[in-house]
């Protein structure tokens, strides 16, 4: 029971901050005010913490595969 309510508050927080990049993003896109360098900023600080985010994710996969643990299942 725990962990449907874990899971369904992450998915709820993931939501509302997914909207919210949205919105921002929007915003900084839309406004012709905004200068081109702070809009190059921003997509260039995007696409590097997806990069990690990515690279982290795989690094853990690979890992998973081949740690052995004696006190653990799986």
């Amino acid at each position: 029971m725990q962990n449907i309510g874990l899971g369904l508050l992450l998915i709820g927080l993931a939501g509302l901050f997914g909207y919210w990049v949205f919105a921002v993003l929007a915003v900084v896109f839309a406004d012709a005010e905004i200068p081109f360098f702070i809009r190059l900023s921003l997509s260039a600080v995007i696409v590097g913490f997806v990069v990690l985010m990515a690279s982290v994710v795989r690094d853990r996969i690979r890992e998973s595969r081949t740690e052995r643990f004696e006190e653990v299942d799986r």
